[in-house]
């Protein structure tokens, strides 16, 4: 289905369940019908504390290299390295040398403007969600920061 970029979009959100993603006759849902991982529970009981943060189901530890040996997937980098082939290929293309070439002056100077510019480089925070926050609030910045300076470039009265 063909479909043009409509700036309205980008503000509507999907959601998308992982069962929807993986179809019925898969081997991977055969396998999860056949095969009952619940006796990872009792063999890890004992290493798992009861308290502080809440860790990575164990059965799921256990499922992702079973799933990768099952499909021959010698590194979780080989999943994307098609990808990351394809990425590498477009960058040479002529239409887009253009864009990517714009990259160091838009993309790289953000990133490089964090890291010396708003302490991005080290953190002094512990825990994700204080991390998080200190990002969001220091990219927050960074935006009004642009939004200023492009409206001090060509002010536009509404």
């Amino acid at each position: 289905m063909l479909s043009k970029n409509n700036p309205i979009q980008r503000d509507q959100l999907e959601m998308v369940a992982l069962d929807q993603l993986v179809p019925q006759e898969h081997l991977v849902r055969k396998m999860e019908a056949a095969l009952d991982f619940s006796f990872i529970y009792d063999l890890v009981k004992d290493v798992y504390s009861e308290v502080g943060r809440p860790s990575i189901d164990p059965v799921i530890l256990v499922k992702l290299p079973f799933i990768q040996y099952t499909f021959g997937i010698r590194s979780m980098r080989h999943i994307w390295q098609e990808y990351v082939e394809e990425a590498d290929h477009l960058r040479h293309k002529p239409e887009v040398k253009q864009i990517y070439a714009k990259r160091k002056e838009t993309i790289e100077r953000v990133f490089a403007d964090a890291k010396e510019k708003h302490g991005m480089r080290w953190t002094t925070l512990r825990g994700l969600k204080k991390l998080s926050m200190q990002a969001m609030l220091t990219f927050a910045a960074l935006n009004l920061k642009k939004m200023a300076n492009w409206t001090w470039r060509s002010p536009v009265m509404a």
